[in-house]
């Protein structure tokens, strides 16, 4: 099912996300400044489209909503829009939210994080997620 992704979406996904308290790799440590990974992956698909004058702005619902969609959509998205010709840069990732749903997307992720608990945090979160070879 497609959807038009819009701003006001983006900040309902974050919203919801931010409650999760079962079940989800962000509750196990809290974050002064947690990113939502739904949020900020649907912040970089709405990038991309924009990017690319896609007119229709729509993208498959479980791209954007859900925690974990599958594989299959992340390696379509990156596939329609050229996701690896952009490069995303975090200079203070902290809990990896953005590096981690960049690097799903197929963008070139480069990321860096003084802390060494959020820096294992995020070598962690690459090693359990799948992440898409370009």
């Amino acid at each position: 099912m497609l959807a038009k992704l819009t701003y006001k979406l983006i900040s309902e996904i974050g919203v919801r996300e931010k409650y999760i308290r079962k079940d989800h790799y962000n509750t196990i440590k809290v974050w002064w400044a947690r990113r939502p990974i739904t949020a900020m992956r649907s912040l970089l698909i709405k990038e991309m489209m924009l990017r690319n004058k896609d007119g229709d702005q729509c993208a498959d619902v479980r791209l954007f909503s859900e925690v974990n969609p599958p594989n299959a959509l992340f390696v379509d998205f990156a596939r329609r829009y050229s996701a690896n010709a952009l490069s995303v840069l975090d200079v203070f990732s902290g809990g990896g939210s953005i590096p981690l749903e960049s690097a799903r997307l197929g963008f070139k992720t480069y990321s860096s994080e003084l802390n060494p608990v959020a820096s294992l945090l995020s070598l962690t979160h690459f090693q359990f997620w799948t992440i898409q070879k370009n």
